[in-house]
């Protein structure tokens, strides 16, 4: 099983704990024999590059596709025009999505996107039993 991780990063002012945060999350995710994608390390390499929607839409597609589910971790309460192009994206290929908030964060706007939202202080709250199967 496969997971498309999305999350807010541009307007997030804490990258490095973002990142720590999203490391975290895969090894957790990993150890429920679940592989994940993760944008900003697997294709940027942790690096702050910006490509344009233009060009990063079909990357996101193509990733995407080869996930079987999309999880959003959101730790940010700024709006993200990528996680808003992540969410419709999954929307079209029809995959299942689950967002998981920190308490405090997130807007209710993207909450209508997915199919399930939880709510966590902070990563240790995460149980495999939010996850879709």
């Amino acid at each position: 099983m496969r997971y498309y991780i999305a999350y807010k990063y541009s307007n997030n002012k804490n990258k490095e704990d973002l990142k720590t945060k999203l490391e975290k999350l895969d090894r957790m995710l990993k150890e429920w024999g679940i592989d994940c994608f993760i944008l900003g390390r697997d294709i940027k390499k942790w690096k702050h590059i910006h490509f344009g929607s233009l060009t990063l839409i079909p990357v996101i597609f193509k990733n995407m596709k080869k996930c079987e589910h999309v999880l959003a971790y959101i730790d940010s309460s700024s709006f993200s025009k990528g996680l808003f192009f992540e969410v419709v994206i999954s929307k079209i290929l029809g995959k299942e999505s689950v967002q998981i908030r920190e308490v405090g964060h997130g807007s209710k706007f993207f909450k209508y996107f997915f199919h399930k939202t939880f709510y966590v202080n902070n990563m240790d709250e995460i149980k495999r039993e939010m996850l879709p199967k």
